[in-house]
């Protein structure tokens, strides 16, 4: 947990590695979102984009079109950091590095999002009927339970 000082009128510094870990940019402006029991959301505005934005992001990057079950976890961890990377891509990047953490041990993108904001919205244990899924998350050092 990082703490930090709001001066008497009301600016914060945020250190460099916290603005990092938000993926805010020097410059760049932020959005907060208040959420219950006086708890907030910062993270780096990003403009708002269209499903044409996205298509045009992806349009002549490959000429043929992998099936789901072509996909391999390189290609799928490629594939999501490219579309996180987009300017135009609103993301909680944390949550997305947790479940591409989990992809890279060889269990599923989905679970460790999951698992990440379970944790980050306080919860104290995962819980999965997926055996491979909770081992991993286990893994982590974090508390985990089959089903």
């Amino acid at each position: 947990m990082t703490t930090l000082i709001v001066t008497a009128r009301g600016p914060v510094t945020f250190r460099k590695e916290v603005l990092q870990h938000l993926g805010i940019k020097p410059g760049e402006k932020t959005e907060l979102d208040f959420l219950p029991d006086g708890r907030g959301v910062l993270r780096a505005a990003r403009s708002g984009g269209t499903i044409d934005d996205f298509l045009g992001l992806l349009a002549g990057k490959t000429k043929k079109v992998a099936t789901i079950e072509e996909l391999d976890a390189a290609d799928a961890a490629a594939a999501i950091r490219a579309l996180i990377a987009a300017a135009n891509v609103e993301t909680n990047r944390p949550a997305v590095e947790a479940g591409l953490a989990v992809l890279a041990t060889g269990g599923d993108f989905a679970d460790g999002v999951i698992a990440y904001e379970g944790h980050w919205l306080g919860g104290e244990t995962f819980v999965s009927f997926d055996q491979r899924a909770v081992a991993l998350v286990a893994a982590q050092g974090r508390t985990a339970r089959l089903l």
